[in-house]
Order: structure tokens, then sequence, then C-alpha cells
């Protein structure tokens, strides 16, 4: 069990909102206008209602096309941290084209603190009247060959196994698990409000109850299950389940060479079982659960 409180999604994003004054948001777009720039948008939580008192705040500035935008950039004004995206309408609209940036981009609340021309309400507008079936072919596609490539990820789990190799096994854990909790938030199409409640909406989407989001937990480090087991070696043999349930999410759009990858890896995890150092109790777990999906 975790040692943190559980909460639920209106608890995480309701707790303790801390807003801006409108003259300290002036302020700002005051310092940071120039002849370069078109817009300014609020973003993140200060926009969403849900900032707390450590929560940065997050400017987007939109600068004239044709013009290359400068990196990220960092401020402190009134105690408070100001992360600046340099960004351009045509960069927004690209990245709405991509499946794992549309995810991340579309559920977002912004307000417009800044528009010269009118180009960045337009991009908003277009942003509210986005339709992820218009991306299905691209994620489908997407999935698939990323559930291809994390099979590399899944031997390499089982390396670490074998070399008992603690930090390079810690090292894949986190590796995968990233990449297989964004295939199965594209699965599900499920729209990222904020890194805080990331994960909670992805397990929602796959469904709390599911073997998916009880290897999702324990491979996190979420739930420590089973005791008996160190936790390390619970987590990688979590995240070997973790592929396999998110290979049932994604193997109905999943190309013929593609699944033929990830079917055959989990082949490999299956024999590994009576082939590396495990315990009784490990080799039963591993193998509980690991058959080929239908």
């Amino acid at each position: 069990m975790s040692e943190f409180k559980e909460a639920s999604m209106d608890g995480v994003q309701e707790r303790q909102a801390v807003r801006l004054a409108d003259e300290f948001l002036h302020e700002l777009v005051h310092e940071l206008d120039h002849e370069d720039i078109v817009g300014i948008t609020l973003g993140g939580s200060y926009a969403r209602g849900t900032a707390t008192l450590y929560s940065d705040v997050d400017l987007a500035c939109f600068w004239r096309e044709g013009l290359r935008p400068p990196p990220k950039r960092f401020l402190y004004r009134r105690g408070k941290l100001i992360s600046i995206k340099m960004t351009s309408v045509t960069e927004i609209r690209e990245l709405l084209k991509r499946p794992d940036s549309a995810m991340l981009v579309i559920s977002g609340k912004r307000r417009l603190l800044l528009d010269k021309d009118g180009s960045v309400a337009r991009l908003l507008a277009e942003i509210e009247a986005f339709r992820w079936e218009d991306l299905q072919v691209a994620v489908n596609a997407h999935v698939s060959l990323w559930m291809m490539l994390k099979a590399e990820d899944v031997q390499k789990v089982l390396r670490e196994f074998q070399q008992e190799n603690a930090p390079g096994l810690a090292l894949v854990i986190t590796k995968l698990v990233a990449e297989l909790t964004r295939l199965s938030a594209l699965c599900h199409r499920t729209l990222i409000t904020s890194d805080s409640t990331y994960y909670q909406q992805v397990q929602e989407a796959a469904g709390l109850d599911s073997a998916w989001t009880r290897s999702h937990r324990i491979a996190t480090g979420l739930e420590a299950d089973p005791t008996s087991i160190a936790p390390l070696r619970a987590r990688g043999i979590a995240v070997l389940h973790l592929y396999r349930e998110t290979l049932v999410f994604a193997r109905p759009v999943m190309q013929t060479d593609h699944r033929a990858i990830a079917e055959q890896v989990l082949r490999v995890v299956q024999s590994a079982a009576q082939r590396l150092p495990f315990t009784e109790e490990e080799q039963r777990w591993l193998k509980n659960g690991m058959e080929m999906p239908a």
C-alpha cells in the first residue's frame, strides 16, 4: 500500500487552489512582450484553477512566423517560478498532428493574455474543435510501431535479471513504464490534464480493477506486492506483466509483423521463468497471467 493518502481525481485538482492577481499577470505580459511576440497565454494549473503554493506559472509566448523561437526560460517573480515556453502558432499546429503530443495539448486549459493579430485566438479555437477521430489512423500506426520497439526493453529487463544488475534493472523499468503508460493512454484516447493526474487518468481509463492497473501500480512503486518479493524485483516482474496487458489493448490495431514481434517476446519471457535466477514464488508470479493474449 502506498504511504501517501489516495485521492480522487477531483481531490487532486481542487486541493488548496491558489490564484494569480490580474495586476501580476499584466506585469508579466509587459515584461515579456516585444515586437517579435504576437501573443501570450497562461496555461497549466493556474489556468485550470488548481494551482497550489508550489505550482509554477506556465506561460507560452508566441513568436512571429518566420522566426525561430528561443529555448524555454525560467524566471522568479514575487517568489513564484515563471515557466516560459517559447513557441509559435505553426509549432502548436504541428503538435496537434502527432498522437503523443496531441493528447497533452488538447486537454490543457489556456487563458489568453495577449493577442496582437488574432492568430492565437484562432489557434485556441482550433484546439477546442479538435476531434480525436481525425488522428486515429496515426494513433494506430504509432501504437503498433512502439509496442514492437518496446520488445527490446522487455529483453533488457530479462538481461538485468540474469546479470542480477539492480541499477540496470531500475533504469529499464523506469523507461518501460513510461512508454507503456503513454501507449495505454493512446489506446484509450486519454487526454492528459496534468502531470499530477497523468497516472491516475490512465489507470482509470484502463480500469481501476484491471490487471493493467494492478501491474502498473506495482511497477511504479505505488504498491508493494507481493511483500515476500524484494521491491525492485517485484517491480521488474510487474513491468513484464504490464507489457503483456498493454499488448491486450494494442493488439487489435497492430500490424501483423509488429504483433508477431510483441508476441514472440512474450514467449521469451515465458521461457525465461525457468532459465533465470528466480525464486519459486517469483517464477509462479511471472508465469501467472503471462499467457498469449487472445
